[in-house]
């Protein structure tokens, strides 16, 4: 992997790697028709491609054939993912290109992989489309009672309109009272 661009959020260390072997087990667990080394490859493909540049995916794509050759990745069946995302597209007056599905399943199966996720790019690049295809997505799928999708909520938060304390909350040594933040505050809401 040092072969691809140097890029600050670009993470392959060793808790990564953890994160990566969970993942593959869960496939593992989902797929157990399919053969390990087929497994470890898709959660590999799934846990970086969303991320990486254009410059680098081809280079990645050829790591990943020296590490594995003669693998071939699974076709994973998102029928029901590809049907509800263009449904929602479609529903917000946008329109249903292969480019922007793959991009929320993309955004789905990183979401399922990480703990959390941030969406960068430039200003009119679809991040709030995506991200808002994939929560009605969900919702859809719920609906539809299909097993592993809930309805999503969201709690936008503008962290730089906050202090420190404002955001997380904090404790006053004058009164030894805590005072919740916006983010401790939400988490409390969310749990209960």
């Amino acid at each position: 992997m040092r072969q691809l661009s140097k890029q600050d959020h670009y993470d392959f260390g060793l808790r990564s790697m953890v994160a990566l072997l969970r993942y593959a087990g869960r496939k593992r667990r989902q797929y157990p028709q399919h053969p390990e080394e087929q497994m470890v490859y898709l959660a590999m493909r799934d846990m970086n491609i969303a991320k990486l540049t254009a410059d680098d995916l081809p280079l990645f794509n050829g790591i990943m054939s020296d590490i594995f050759p003669g693998v071939v990745i699974p076709t994973i069946d998102y029928e029901d993912m590809n049907n509800a995302i263009s449904a929602e597209l479609v529903a917000n007056g946008w329109q249903p290109v292969q480019i922007a599905i793959t991009k929320v399943i993309q955004l789905y199966e990183t979401k399922n992989s990480r703990h959390s996720v941030m969406i960068l790019g430039n200003t009119g690049t679809a991040k709030t489309v995506t991200w808002k295809s994939l929560k009605g997505a969900m919702g859809r799928l719920k609906k539809l009672n299909k097993a592993g999708f809930n309805v999503v909520e969201v709690f936008p938060i503008n962290p730089k309109a906050l202090n420190l304390g404002e955001l997380y909350g904090e404790y006053n040594l004058a009164t030894n009272e805590w005072l919740d933040g916006v983010i401790s505050a939400t988490m409390r809401t969310t749990c209960s």
